[in-house]
């Protein structure tokens, strides 16, 4: 190889490293932010997916092309794409897995949003009440209630008053509060407690 060809393949590597290097710091702030979900997005597990899945293929990249010695570059790049070989089917097995749910009644409100109640089956049941607006991939959804295993579904389950939701479970009546912008709720977390 020439100079001039070893000059011109420097001088092309140092921009792929840097959007690269860019790609991978930008899956790591989706996946942060899929993690924290500060707005409750019901499909943050699919960004924190895709997220990983970026993270670690422009992570093997930047490495793969790093201004470094050729093994210390190898292995960089090799442990990089292992550890995403490992975490990301890790990612998508967890999004896939976790709860599903059986919907057994719902109610929407004026402005959009929704309360559904269901019975959340992974491998025993649940009953839960979700919180949801709007639809597609930014549509928020919080738990506000979740109930004993193979408890008594909730009934009478409205929006009362400003941000409030009320309903009752046997002869017992509950309210929770939610932050209209971030579908935050105040939730009743009643799995372990059957006298909640």
């Amino acid at each position: 190889m020439t100079e001039r060809a070893q000059l011109r393949g420097a001088g092309l590597r140092l921009p792929v490293v840097l959007a690269s290097t860019s790609a991978a710091a930008g899956g790591a702030l989706v996946t942060g932010l899929a993690i924290m979900n500060p707005f409750n997005l019901a499909h943050a597990g699919t960004f924190g997916t895709i997220g990983v899945a970026v993270l670690f293929l422009f992570l093997g990249v930047t490495f793969a092309l790093a201004p470094w010695c050729v093994p210390v570059r190898v292995a960089a790049a090799i442990a990089a794409v292992g550890l995403g070989a490992i975490l990301v089917p890790m990612s998508v097995a967890s999004h896939v897995i976790g709860g599903t749910g059986r919907p057994v009644a719902s109610t929407k409100a004026a402005d959009g949003s929704d309360l559904v109640v269901q019975r959340d089956n992974w491998i025993d049941e649940w009953p839960v009440i979700r919180l949801g607006r709007g639809s597609g991939p930014l549509r928020q959804e919080s738990l506000v209630y979740y109930g004993p295993m193979y408890g008594e579904l909730p009934s009478d389950v409205r929006f009362a008053g400003d941000h409030q939701i009320a309903f009752s479970v046997g002869d017992r009546d509950y309210t929770s509060t939610y932050d209209p912008w971030t579908l935050e709720v105040d939730p009743i977390d009643c799995q372990y407690d059957d006298d909640c």
